[in-house]
């Protein structure tokens, strides 16, 4: 970790990465701010690399990050148009993503095989989440919101029968919005993914390759020393959120 950035040309600039509020992952509480945030915080700060962190909508952080005007953003999914256009770390944690649906609802819980489960059922989805194309292949019904809060509401509202999340913050979204409903939400057992969360690099910023490159090396050092391990002790992430990701 003393050398992340040794053989780096920026290693004295501020290197830039944008995000968005995703709890439990990403906070804009600097007292709390997401164990994924934190984790990449403690890399640099190991470093002694000055990092400037900056809040914006997810569509815009793709864009600036794009561009090239900022070194990153975190956390993103891989998908086929993303790695065809920016470049990955290694993965930071897993997201574990399930079906939520209202105990009024299905009073008897509910099971899945295949997206033809959801035929005649209704899904309250998030604009540009990575399930939408899919969905749309699949004939499948969704009402279309801006949040993953405004998803967990069409629950309540009895106004979809189904909302995917992440568990954790799924979990949060409630226990802070809806917290008197909490008996009243659950989640499939079965996920519908398990997908890896990764920083997403510009091509066009200056000395990404290198940056990139040490970021790796340094996060590995981080899960080797039981740094990574101690951050997700903090926030109480279960351990099918990263066991995966500490063999090397």
């Amino acid at each position: 970790m003393i050398g992340l950035y040794a053989n780096c040309c920026l290693a004295t600039e501020r290197i830039q990465i944008v995000t968005n509020d995703y709890e439990p992952f990403v906070s804009s509480n600097p007292e709390k701010p997401g164990f994924i945030l934190e984790v990449v915080k403690k890399l640099f700060e190991l470093a002694n690399i000055p990092l400037e962190v900056k809040f914006y909508p997810w569509r815009r952080c793709e864009k600036l990050v794009e561009a090239g005007e900022v070194f990153a953003a975190l956390p993103y999914f891989k998908n086929e148009d993303r790695v065809n256009r920016f470049e990955f770390s290694r993965p930071l944690a897993n997201s574990v993503n399930r079906f939520f649906y209202s105990v009024d609802r299905f009073p008897e819980g509910f099971s899945w095989s295949s997206l033809n489960s959801f035929i005649d059922k209704k899904i309250a989805a998030v604009s540009g989440y990575w399930y939408i194309k899919s969905f749309k292949r699949a004939g499948i019904s969704m009402v279309m919101v801006n949040s993953d809060e405004q998803s967990i509401a069409m629950l309540l509202k009895g106004r979809a029968d189904f909302s995917l999340m992440d568990e954790m913050t799924a979990l949060i979204i409630i226990k802070k919005n809806h917290n008197q409903f909490l008996n009243k939400i659950k989640y499939v057992e079965r996920p519908e993914s398990v997908e890896k969360f990764f920083l997403m690099v510009s091509r066009k910023y200056d000395g990404q390759k290198e940056i990139l490159k040490h970021f790796n090396k340094g996060l590995i050092g981080l899960k080797k020393n039981g740094r990574y391990i101690n951050i997700m002790h903090k926030y109480d992430v279960p351990k099918y959120y990263y066991s995966d990701l500490l063999v090397f």
